[in-house]
């Protein structure tokens, strides 16, 4: 069907998804697009396969209308100027910096490449002022948030006092705003480095735990050997901390019995202290960034599928333009050594740097990238590119998937999106939370219909 006949014609969306288990002798579908759960029975399969036998449709099919099942528009046209709409909106950069790639612990599933020990140099640091100034200047951005990453970051607090008093003091002078966070192992994370963020304005920090002690010491520990739970438990207690203290807790089949001991222990820290500490769940799935140790055994489809709903509030994921923000040019990351990459995965890998601090410009960041191929699969990497993206109806909530797994991996469709791997499983669970939501007079975070 032409574009022409979709905008003119009623048509079965091209991201309607059926379950093949009936419930109650209905068929469920899901709509992606309208991220909508719907139940049909035979005839009204047989109504929406033959539309051209309905006089009124806008009248006899208003649910299925609404639930977005059918539609008269180009789906796919919509998903691009949707695209192109949000793509404009942010008028903020985000640039994450990793003084170094050292760290104290050695957790068997990190990603990171750690042979290169350099740590950012005085000389670094003032380009790299010099180089978030001159951005900033002639991106024309109002708002920055810089994301300490490491490697520890809080192995180097001296570093990120220094960068960040410039920068806050540069934005203060051009009324740009300023915000931070640092993701951190946490066994640093005292009072006084928490003194030092407090006036680094950095108001947001991440915490990784892999569960209670026993678990998260085999696979959270120092270099030496020796686990950190107690010592990350001890500063959640102790510190007084302004900001919010977000705990990712990394879930895999060994420690997933955790889950619910860790949520209270922490309900404990947080009117004990008196700290915003909140709780979210990570899960460890199988890909070969995390085959490195055989300490982890990897969740299965249907676990990862259960922690998917657990820690989010709506029915289903929100609709994704892209995966993620390493598609937009003003999100990017800045090494030891002033080099410069689109993804918190491709630190410290030599050929995955697009350029360099000392020479690329934002006026012209082709031309001035040292791997302009690099940076382009990157801003080009939104699902409507991909052929087989292109065609997937998971593609509203999937946004194409993690560009970094395709580029370096050839993964596509992994784990991290594990609705695709069972249908019938997924939608049931949409369908039990809709109903829960519903006995608990809960709908403010459902999505648009709930069938």
């Amino acid at each position: 069907m032409s574009m022409e006949q979709k905008i003119n014609k009623w048509h079965l969306s091209e991201y309607n998804i059926f379950s093949s288990k009936k419930n109650n002798n209905k068929i469920p579908c899901i709509n992606t697009l309208k991220r909508t759960y719907s139940e049909l029975d035979f005839n009204d399969i047989k109504k929406l396969y033959d539309l051209s036998n309905i006089d009124n449709i806008e009248k006899e099919l208003k649910d299925f209308i609404n639930h977005g099942v059918i539609v008269n528009f180009d789906e796919k046209e919509y998903l691009k100027s949707m695209l192109l709409i949000n793509s404009n909106k942010n008028s903020g950069v985000t640039i994450i910096i990793a003084p170094s790639l050292n760290c104290n612990f050695s957790c068997p599933y990190c990603f990171e490449d750690h042979s290169n020990k350099n740590v950012m140099n005085l000389e670094t640091q003032n380009k790299v002022i010099d180089f978030i100034k001159n951005f900033l200047i002639f991106s024309w951005r109002n708002q920055i948030e810089i994301i300490w990453y490491g490697g520890e970051p809080l192995l180097y607090p001296e570093i990120i006092e220094y960068i960040s008093n410039e920068i806050i003091s540069f934005c203060q002078q051009r009324k740009i705003r300023y915000n931070s966070s640092i993701l951190t192992n946490g066994y640093f994370f005292n009072q006084k480095n928490v003194d030092l963020l407090t006036r680094c304005k950095v108001n947001s920090v991440q915490i990784t735990l892999d569960g209670l002690e026993e678990n998260h010491n085999l696979t959270r520990y120092l270099k030496n050997g020796k686990g950190s739970f107690n010592q990350i438990i001890q500063n959640l207690k102790t510190v007084k901390y302004s900001g919010y203290i977000n705990i990712r807790n990394d879930v895999h089949n060994q420690n997933k019995k955790d889950i619910e001991g860790l949520k209270e222990l922490l309900k404990e820290i947080k009117e004990e202290s008196g700290n915003n500490i909140s709780y979210y769940i990570a899960p460890v799935i199988d890909v070969p960034a995390e085959e490195s140790d055989n300490q982890v055994e990897f969740l299965n489809i249907q676990d990862s599928i259960e922690y998917e709903f657990k820690r989010n509030n709506e029915n289903m994921p929100k609709l994704k333009n892209t995966y993620c923000t390493a598609s937009s040019l003003y999100f990017f990351g800045i090494g030891s050594e002033g080099e410069l990459y689109k993804c918190w995965e491709d630190f410290g890998f030599k050929d995955r740097i697009y350029g360099y601090i000392d020479n690329w410009d934002i006026r012209d960041p082709l031309k001035t990238a040292n791997n302009p191929n690099m940076l382009m699969k990157y801003l080009n990497c939104a699902g409507f590119f991909d052929p087989e993206c292109h065609e997937c109806p998971w593609l509203p909530i999937c946004g194409g998937g993690c560009p970094s797994k395709l580029f370096h991996w050839n993964m596509k469709c992994i784990p991290y999106v594990p609705y695709k791997f069972d249908i019938d499983f997924y939608i049931e669970k949409i369908r039990e939370k809709i109903n829960s939501n519903k006995e608990n007079n809960n709908c403010q975070n459902c999505c648009q219909n709930c069938g």
